[in-house]
């Protein structure tokens, strides 16, 4: 089993939580153009559900390869 330091998947999860959205204005574009009910987007869980979508999309494909 991988070590926990290493999981990938982990640290992915870890850098889009300490993503600054509220200081990219793509975040606010992206976020007024998702069609959810007024109670779904008010929940935390479905927040951060789009926000780890939007990091996948405009900020990992974004950066350069090794």
């Amino acid at each position: 089993m991988a070590d926990r330091e290493e999981d990938p998947q982990r640290l992915k999860k870890i850098a889009a939580a300490a993503y600054d959205y509220e200081n990219d204005p793509r975040w606010a574009d992206y976020w007024s153009n998702i069609l959810i009910p007024p109670h779904m987007a008010s929940r935390s869980d479905v927040r951060e559900h789009f926000k780890r979508k939007f990091y996948q999309r405009y900020i990992v494909r974004t950066l350069p390869r090794l």
